[in-house]
């Protein structure tokens, strides 16, 4: 390759890795400010994640679900388990709950 091709790839990576900076910090800045509450399903999660931290039980006493049950559907048992070290660390609140999905979808960049 010639030095003008590399030059150019440098600065196409270079971008790029400044985009997914941008990205992450818009996602992670102000986590707990915006939106301003806990939407109904941000609640769900965070307290079966508390419940099962505390007693191996979801709210609906299901023993270690591999199915979370939500107003009438289903929720991502996945995202619920992936809160518990959180709500342990963090205690339970809005960072918390909002901080495992933010850190999923940067990981998506």
């Amino acid at each position: 390759m010639t030095n003008s091709k590399i030059r150019k790839i440098e600065k196409v990576d270079i971008a790029f890795f400044i985009i997914i900076v941008i990205g992450i910090i818009l996602r992670v800045l102000c986590l707990d400010k915006f939106p301003a509450g806990l939407n109904c399903d941000e609640a769900s999660v965070s307290y079966n994640a508390f419940s099962i931290l505390n007693t191996l039980r979801d709210r609906y006493d299901n023993f270690l679900p591999v199915y979370m049950p939500a107003f009438g559907g289903g929720q991502s048992v996945i995202l619920t388990y992936l809160t518990i070290p959180f709500v342990k660390i963090l205690g339970l609140n809005i960072i918390a709950t909002r901080l495992p999905m933010a850190i999923i979808s940067s990981i998506s960049l």
